[in-house]
């Protein structure tokens, strides 16, 4: 059977976040078109990445609240959550509880959803619910502690108590599952996004240089122009590391040096354009 948490108040506190970036995105757009080419300039549009990220995080959050559900059977309580699943054996649940007291989580906390971990009882305590711990329910295994949010949880409970006296037709260990595209060892390869993420803030540098010498790297007027501008430099930089980081991802698992040389050729070029916009800047 799926449970499913009460959503309201989260999903309208996610709009209200989502509405304050969008805000301060407009804001810094509206600050970047009153500006002249310049350093000014160059700084408000590196403020994009933290706003970036912080919508990253917005969505991947925001997601994991609208995917947050619980199914019970006779072996498992599954707890949903985006990309992971939480499989927790019925028969090593020995106490579960309607409430309780509990000062921060750490992890993610907004009125109507509560994703993150604390210490209960010298033990791990992981919470996925959308309400507060004082109307959450408490599971107690003998390695860790749950708090989940059923929007029924008198339900939940006399369900998961005939589930147990019903007994287990198959005996599972307790684990994290995540989802098949996550597992994948791209995700975790330090030489792949670390020559990936280095060409990518060389080619960053590579425009504040062009910021710092705003009277000979004017913004060129026209697409016929942008030919024969130092502006051609990191644009065109910027378009072969979108290239070949997108093809080194798609050929990685078939040819993992095939994608080091896509990305590590996006770095060696980040330097020769730096060679080239330092020649054109001098002359």
């Amino acid at each position: 059977m799926v449970w499913r948490p009460k959503r309201t108040l989260g999903v309208l506190t996610g709009l209200f976040i989502l509405a304050v970036l969008v805000g301060m995105g407009a804001l810094l757009f509206e600050g970047a078109t009153r500006q002249p080419w310049g350093l000014g300039l160059y700084l408000t549009m590196l403020a994009w990445a933290p706003l970036g990220g912080a919508l990253y995080l917005w969505g991947r959050w925001y997601y994991e609240l609208l995917t947050l559900r619980y199914y019970l059977d006779r072996n498992t309580l599954i707890i949903v959550c985006g990309t992971h699943r939480h499989i927790i054996p019925l028969p090593s649940i020995y106490q579960a509880q309607k409430g309780y007291h509990l000062d921060e989580v750490q992890g993610l906390s907004w009125p109507g959803y509560i994703h993150g971990q604390a210490l209960w009882a010298g033990k791990p305590l992981h919470v996925q619910a959308s309400e507060p711990p004082q109307r959450q329910i408490l599971l107690l295994t003998k390695e860790s502690a749950y708090g989940i949010s059923p929007s029924d949880p008198e339900g939940f409970l006399r369900e998961l108590a005939r589930h147990q006296a019903l007994g287990a037709i198959r005996q599972l260990a307790p684990h994290t599952e995540p989802a098949p595209w996550l597992a994948l060892p791209l995700w975790k390869d330090r030489t792949f996004w670390g020559t990936a993420l280095g060409a990518l803030i060389v080619n960053a540098a590579l425009l504040g240089l062009l910021a710092l010498h705003p009277e000979e790297s004017h913004p060129p007027g026209s697409w016929l122009s942008l030919v024969r501008s130092p502006f051609f430099f990191p644009l065109a930089g910027a378009a072969v590391w979108g290239v070949n980081t997108l093809l080194g991802g798609l050929c990685y698992l078939r040819d993992r040096l095939a994608a080091y040389l896509l990305t590590g050729s996006s770095l060696v070029l980040e330097g020769l354009l730096w060679l080239a916009t330092w020649q054109a800047l001098r002359g």
